[in-house]
């Protein structure tokens, strides 16, 4: 029963939290921890594609490569507001 009420006041939290962000301009896109353990790749993917919808170029090294699988991204704005 303590674990259902620390889960819901944890989600209320976070909710609160997303709904910041949001009135601040950020848009929160969520992954679970096997999505970005188990398919990073994808994970970026995702992550550029919704960069790219708000007309942000972005570039990337994907694929990974070395041995610490370092991704960079270069996120540039292509809004002249």
């Amino acid at each position: 029963m303590v674990n259902i009420i620390i889960q819901r006041a944890k989600r209320k939290q976070d909710n609160l939290r997303i709904k910041i962000l949001n009135e601040l301009g950020f848009k929160v896109i969520r992954f679970t921890n096997e999505e970005v353990i188990g398919n990073i790749e994808n994970t970026i993917n995702s992550i550029i594609e919704h960069l790219t919808k708000k007309n942000i170029i972005v570039e990337s090294s994907l694929p990974l490569e070395g041995p610490r699988k370092r991704l960079f991204l270069h996120i540039f704005s292509n809004d002249s507001n």
